[in-house]
């Protein structure tokens, strides 16, 4: 398992069927920077592979991933916390 990759999230459908995703940098699972959007061919469940152009990046995606990284990010800070509330003031009991 890689620790930085790329790695597509967002989906934007589009009349023709297809649909737009950004690729970001990922640190593990978690987007930390935009690289480039895609226009992507085919169906559901199908092979789908990105057009050769590049869209100009889609930001509202890039916004959306950011989002889910600073909620996970979140997310594990308060359980952080909590644990370590609950054994500084013994909440276990």
């Amino acid at each position: 398992m890689e620790l930085m990759r790329h790695q597509f999230h967002g989906y934007r459908e589009e009349s023709d069927g297809s649909h737009v995703t950004t690729e970001f940098v990922a640190l593990w699972f978690l987007p930390l920077w935009p690289v480039a959007s895609y226009r992507v061919l085919g169906k559901e469940g199908s092979q789908r592979n990105p057009e050769n152009k590049k869209l100009p990046i889609q930001w509202g995606q890039a916004l959306e991933g950011w989002f889910f990284l600073i909620a996970v990010v979140s997310g594990l800070i308060f359980i952080v916390g909590f644990l370590y509330a609950a054994t500084k003031y013994g909440w276990s009991e």
